[in-house]
């Protein structure tokens, strides 16, 4: 066997590939045979067993990683919405979710909906792209300026960066290795992985604004697409509030809802907020995003509090705040739309919350409007560093985990959950104490329920008393 060429690409606390390559005659270069171990969060994924005990690396002809990397580049670093209308907690749950909506479909909706989502796996999944072996599951999928990486026992969202150059660096040592050999195909894929870049350009506009090039043209009308989506080129990491707030809303709202908001966002500018990006700046550090989403949204809003010096007997006033942050709000009537609010925070436009006031959305009550502007404080204290680097979509595609945890921030934030039982404790009557709840915190009697749902108090109430929670909440009064 020949001279073996060892590499250690990544890193041991997310994503990390070991390899050694190696050719002999039965062995070609071209084919780029060699052992891979790949963990993920420092668990074995891509391994085999020792006879007495312990991990191996798999040894195999790694030409088909190459190709894949090479035919999937442009997915793998610009794609990000789900396929069909379905929005996961995690790429984990996407084959639960889609069988979900698969129950009351007809069968050939069914089954474009099936092809669909078995492209868009093919496409992500790296295990997939190998013939003639079976290994685990390894599926990226690129979250603003996050990335999911999962396996079937371990999801991770790590730095989207990271994985990108992690890819890069693996594609490029597979390539520099397969160039040696004298196959054809190992040229070809050779090729097709240097050439990744001009099929990334090709693609930019349909993966970022998540819309197909015939809506697109419809929307920009005769406006030059670079000048509708004010881009200066279409480089993998020219992203956008336009083109976010399209790929998170496109396929909910109609083309003119679309145009709508496009064009409310182009009308303003940006604003400085120094007060507020002191205040996330201190309350980043101090939130634990491996935990569960509401826990997290509890603690963001507690940390909020705290740095405003509220306590829990006093009402918050999101509008008043974020006035005094500097972030617009402004009102769009979206008849007929499910989409309640729209934000958006960049280098050229916001930060700006834009508020569906048309009659039957949230925003047109009170209440709505109040808890509204209060899930979109959460996103623009945290994930406008992160998972949301432009803009989010309330009724849209926004990632789901990222709304559960804006839901259970936006509650605690009007409402904490220690205040209600403290309140329930003192009245006779569950019911008068939701009311007077209800009435001092200016939230509805269903965010009243919902809190004390999920307090300790819950459990000490009698059954009467739960069903008189549960009742709110299913009438959402």
């Amino acid at each position: 066997m020949g001279e073996k060429i060892r590499i250690e690409i990544g890193n041991p606390k997310t994503l990390q590939i070991i390899m050694e390559l190696f050719s002999d005659e039965d062995h070609p270069c071209s084919m780029i045979w060699g052992d891979l171990i790949l963990t993920l969060n420092g668990e074995f994924v891509w391994c085999t067993e020792r006879e007495q005990g312990g991990e191996a690396p798999v040894t195999w002809s790694w030409i088909d990683l190459l190709e894949f990397l090479g035919d999937k580049w442009p997915w793998l670093i610009l794609e990000e919405r789900y396929p069909i209308p379905i929005n996961p907690l995690h790429p984990g749950t996407i084959r639960r979710e889609a069988e979900k909506r698969w129950e009351s479909m007809g069968e050939e909706q069914y089954l474009d909906e099936d092809e669909a989502l078995f492209r868009f796996e093919a496409r992500h999944d790296l295990s997939l792209g190998l013939k003639g072996i079976f290994l685990p599951s390894l599926f990226v999928l690129r979250q603003g300026k996050r990335a999911w990486v999962y396996n079937q026992e371990t999801y991770l969202l790590c730095s989207f960066e990271e994985i990108k150059t992690s890819l890069t660096q693996l594609g490029d040592y597979l390539a520099a290795y397969a160039a040696t050999g004298a196959s054809n195909r190992g040229k070809r894929a050779v090729c097709r992985w240097r050439e990744r870049t001009k099929r990334v350009d090709e693609l930019f506009l349909e993966l970022r604004s998540g819309m197909p090039e015939e809506l697109r043209k419809k929307l920009e009308k005769e406006i030059p697409s670079a000048e509708f989506w004010e881009l200066e080129d279409t480089s993998d990491n020219d992203d956008n509030e336009l083109l976010a707030a399209a790929r998170l809303s496109g396929g909910v709202v109609s083309l003119d809802d679309q145009k709508m908001i496009l064009d409310c966002i182009k009308q303003t500018t940006t604003r400085k907020t120094d007060l507020f990006d002191i205040i996330s700046k201190k309350i980043l550090p101090e939130l634990d995003e491996v935990s569960r989403p509401y826990v997290q949204g509890y603690r963001v809003a507690q940390l909020l509090r705290r740095e405003l010096n509220l306590d829990d007997e006093s009402k918050a006033e999101p509008e008043t705040l974020l006035g005094q942050w500097g972030v617009d709000v402004r009102e769009q009537a979206l008849d007929a739309c499910p989409v309640d609010a729209v934000a958006v925070w960049g280098t050229n436009h916001g930060p700006i919350i834009i508020l569906n006031t048309a009659e039957g959305s949230r925003p047109a009550h009170k209440h709505g409007r109040r808890s509204t502007l209060a899930h979109e404080i959460c996103h623009l204290l945290i994930d406008r560093h992160g998972a949301l680097p432009f803009s989010e979509v309330l009724g849209g595609y926004t990632p789901l985990y990222l709304e559960q945890r804006a839901n259970a921030c936006a509650a605690e934030f009007l409402m904490p959950r220690q205040s209600a039982v403290n309140k329930v404790r003192k009245f006779s009557s569950l019911i008068e104490a939701l009311e007077k709840l209800s009435e001092q915190y200016e939230v509805s009697l269903e965010m009243v329920a919902l809190q004390i749902k999920n307090s300790d108090l819950f459990f000490d109430l009698n059954e009467e008393e739960k069903g008189i929670i549960h009742r709110y909440i299913e009438k959402k009064v």
